[in-house]
C-alpha cells in the first residue's frame, strides 16, 4: 500500500477550524481523524491490518518533526510508525 498527501500544497500551513462554535463538527473531526487513525495504527502494528508500505509527503516539516523527536524517531526505525517508510 502506498500513501500520497499534501499533493500540490508544498509546507502549507494546516486548515484550522473554529469548535467552539460547532460542537458537532468537533465530534465528527474528533472520530474521524484522531480516534480512527489511531484504531488504524494499532492493528496495523499488530499484524490486524494492513500497513502502508510508503509515504510520499510534500511537508518537509513532517519528516524534519520525525528526525527531531526521539520518539518519533525510534518508533520509525523499529517500523511501529503508521508508514514502514516516508520519504
Amino acid at each position: 500500500m502506498i500513501q500520497i498527501s499534501n499533493i500540490g500544497y508544498p509546507n502549507r500551513q494546516p486548515f484550522i477550524l473554529d469548535f467552539k462554535k460547532n460542537k458537532i463538527l468537533y465530534l465528527k473531526y474528533f472520530f474521524k481523524w484522531i480516534i480512527f487513525r489511531r484504531v488504524v495504527v494499532l492493528l496495523g502494528t499488530l499484524g490486524l491490518a494492513a500497513k502502508n508500505e510508503i509515504r510520499f509527503s510534500s511537508n518537509k516539516l513532517i519528516l524534519e518533526s520525525i528526525e527531531k523527536n526521539p520518539i518519533k524517531n525510534f518508533l520509525y526505525k523499529k517500523k511501529l510508525f503508521y508508514a514502514k517508510k516516508i520519504i
